[in-house]
């Protein structure tokens, strides 16, 4: 019996919501606007103020004001492991690993950091995708537009979910 190949949702086009559309940014921006510093993480080691920290250093790296070398692992393993994030709409997993440089210690200013947060999701949907396209992540390498935008949204709907929201 032969089977029939069904298309992957990346083939399909219908996956995880585009970062660069102007309708998800606002829904990222309204659910990060949700957190407190008393909201309660459901998974982790970070409070709510140093996860905000940690997302907007994230979104700096990548809009380009961090720079971060490439990992060796992720020279090694990145181009595999970014392929399994794209591929569908899969949430990405709890406790996943962070870049030593994108950890968080000390303390930190909750609403400097939240404000940093709402600007760089904000900021998303007033660049073209272009400028995202063939730009290298420090762990996944070179990646297309499409795929910094599935990346970012998951991370970003990642860390709400960390926080219930």
């Amino acid at each position: 019996m032969k089977t029939i190949e069904t298309p992957t949702l990346r083939e399909k086009n219908i996956i995880t919501p585009d970062v660069f559309d102007r309708s998800v940014t606002n829904d990222l921006v309204a659910r990060y606007a949700m957190i407190t510093p008393n909201s309660k993480k459901r998974w982790g080691k970070m409070n709510a103020g140093k996860m905000l920290k940690h997302v907007a250093n994230n979104a700096a790296m990548e809009f380009g004001d961090i720079h971060l070398s490439r990992r060796f692992i992720g020279r090694i393993i990145g181009r595999m492991v970014v392929n399994q994030i794209v591929k569908d709409d899969k949430p990405n997993p709890i406790n996943q690993p962070t870049h030593p440089k994108m950890k968080v210690s000390g303390h930190v200013n909750f609403d400097k950091e939240k404000e940093r947060v709402l600007h760089f999701v904000a900021r998303l949907s007033t660049i073209d995708s272009s400028h995202f396209e063939n730009k290298v992540h420090p762990f996944f390498g070179k990646m297309k537009a499409k795929e910094w935008s599935i990346w970012i949204y998951k991370h970003l709907d990642h860390h709400l979910r960390q926080f219930g929201v």
